[in-house]
């Protein structure tokens, strides 16, 4: 693959570096966690390039953008997305966003929805969501210093023991870039998802259809085969199941027809013929 250098933009207090490719309707490729260099390959394709303009960047604290001390939010990722636009003076683009960049893209479009034409999200990270001991095990690794072992086993928990082999044959220097990055990955990113509210404190909900917690009535708890996850709808802060009443409205209870809009997408026809309280698998998450 032809090697590029990058462009550094100067946004607010940070530095990404960022490529800019093809012509066309505006896409930004936002990369996933542990591999700045995730939606590289994407920026050589004609399909994608012959027709559209192409941008990624590295987020902060990965490879040559600023690191950044303390907690970065995925609210303030988005915001350094948002400003990247600005600086190549995209008001609206298409938004590409892969696991915990995911959550960062659905942040994007809650705070400036204008910027946002429409949205890729490819296996969002669900961290509320045991995900796993892969998890547990990567972050005991990293605590004791071995920052490259504990790359090496999130990394088999997610892609598989080849990992290393596939990343080097697709992005030669990925693995030595994901242990350099390291302290981005485990120590900012994964504790920014698992804190990520998705506005929930604006619990911007229509008033006919207020959250499950408020509207439940006393007594009455979720059914026995949900499980014990924190309940998704907006506005709600519990983690507990009582939070939902028996006629659900939370996506952990599995009654598609009253899961909000966004899955699943089917028809009355379809939801008729499901029973209630049943109803298609629950999306798997996807770990960062």
């Amino acid at each position: 693959m032809r090697q590029r250098s990058l462009e550094r933009a100067a946004l607010d207090g940070v530095e990404l570096e960022y490529e800019v490719r093809g012509a066309g309707e505006p896409v930004m490729l936002v990369h996933a966690g542990a591999c700045g260099d995730w939606f590289k390959g994407l920026m050589e394709q004609p399909a994608l390039a012959g027709r559209h303009r192409l941008v990624r960047y590295h987020r902060v604290g990965y490879a040559g953008s600023s690191h950044l001390p303390g907690p970065v939010s995925l609210a303030d990722q988005a915001g350094h997305c948002r400003s990247l636009m600005r600086h190549l003076g995209i008001g609206r683009a298409h938004v590409v966003g892969h696991s915990s960049s995911a959550n960062i893209a659905l942040q994007l479009a809650l705070d400036t929805p204008e910027a946002v034409g429409s949205l890729a999200l490819l296996e969002p990270a669900l961290l509320a969501v045991p995900t796993g001991p892969y998890g547990a095990q990567a972050m005991e690794r990293y605590r004791a210093g071995d920052k490259a072992g504990a790359v090496d086993t999130w990394m088999r928990g997610v892609c598989g023991p080849d990992w290393r082999a596939v990343f080097e044959e697709a992005l030669p220097g990925a693995v030595e870039q994901a242990v350099a990055d390291a302290d981005t990955f485990l120590g900012q990113e994964l504790p920014a998802v698992r804190g990520w509210t998705f506005g929930q404190e604006d619990a911007r909900m229509s008033p006919s259809r207020p959250s499950p917690c408020s509207a439940r009535e006393p007594g009455r708890s979720a059914p026995s085969s949900t499980s014990a996850t924190s309940c998704c709808w907006p506005g709600c802060r519990t983690s507990s199941r009582s939070c939902c009443p028996t006629r659900p409205t939370c996506c952990t209870c599995r009654t598609p027809a009253e899961w909000p809009r966004a899955w699943p997408r089917s028809s009355p026809a379809t939801r008729s013929r499901w029973p209630r309280g049943s109803g298609p698998a629950r999306p798997r998450p996807s770990p960062a």
